[in-house]
């Protein structure tokens, strides 16, 4: 059996399609997940989401600072939130 253990993609290029052959598939794209439907997983009358707030010092936030943009609001999102990993 084989496995994956590192992908890493450096650009795409247009019209170029490629199969990936995996084990699990982890679907984080929200309370819509295009994921869940394209197995058919994703038709639901209810969905729960938690949010918490913390307040950490200013000298320790620095280090989350460029980990993530995040997004909140439906002017970006109609899912109401999102975000965008730093690569």
């Amino acid at each position: 059996m084989s496995c994956i253990t590192r992908v890493q993609w450096k650009g795409w290029r247009a019209g170029q399609k490629k199969t990936l052959e995996v084990d699990a598939v982890i679907g984080a794209d929200g309370a819509n997940s295009c994921v869940a439907k394209s197995i058919g997983a994703g038709d639901y009358d209810y969905a729960i989401a938690f949010q918490e707030r913390i307040r950490i010092p200013d000298d320790k936030m620095v280090y989350y600072e460029n980990l993530a943009e995040r997004y909140v609001g439906d002017d970006v999102s109609p899912d109401f939130y999102g975000w965008v990993p730093q690569m």
